[in-house]
């Protein structure tokens, strides 16, 4: 069930991913849930679409990578950015 506390963060611009950076390095908590959501489900050949992350039962972080039409959303900077800060 919902908390009636609960949000959502939709990450859908440079400043809004740092500030996620931000809150992600300031946490104090034992959780780390996450989901991916994909095209497919072999991992070879399966695109990214977009990963959610929540560090306790009051918040929670949605990132889009694809767009429907699979046109990624962010720039190969910011792309790259991204994945380097899930590889750290």
């Amino acid at each position: 069930m919902i908390q009636p506390d609960f949000k959502t963060y939709i990450i859908k611009t440079p400043e809004l991913f740092e500030s996620l950076k931000t809150y992600a390095a300031k946490v104090e908590s034992d959780i780390l849930a996450y989901d991916v959501e994909t095209n497919g489900t072999f991992e070879k050949t399966c695109h990214l679409y977009g990963f959610g992350l929540a560090f306790n039962e009051h918040k929670a972080f949605y990132n889009s990578c694809r767009y429907a039409d699979g046109a990624k959303c962010w720039p190969v900077e910011i792309e790259q950015k991204i994945k380097y800060w899930f590889e750290k």
